[in-house]
């Protein structure tokens, strides 16, 4: 998962709004969930799925519906229209 996390990590820092990124934390511990505001004014959870070993984009928080499910054998075509489409 490292290639793809370090291409999702770019394409969030490119496409976010002004609003910082909120982590999951829990007792001071980050755990795998993220929310990020887009340009687009919509909000959007990014989590690691440990049963399917993916990166999920979900729509608005984490019990949104699941837009995308990214792996490292995602291309990096897909994840540029993915994320110009949030």
């Amino acid at each position: 998962m490292n290639e793809i996390a370090l291409a999702i990590t770019g394409a969030i820092i490119w496409r976010k709004d002004a609003e910082p990124i909120k982590v999951l934390t829990r007792k001071g511990d980050m755990k795998n969930v993220l929310w990020v505001k887009m340009k687009s004014g919509r909000k959007y959870a990014f989590a690691y799925d440990h049963v399917s070993e993916t990166i999920q984009i979900h729509d608005g928080s984490i019990q949104g519906a699941i837009l995308h499910s990214l792996t490292n054998a995602t291309p990096l075509s897909n994840l540029l229209t993915i994320f110009l489409s949030l």
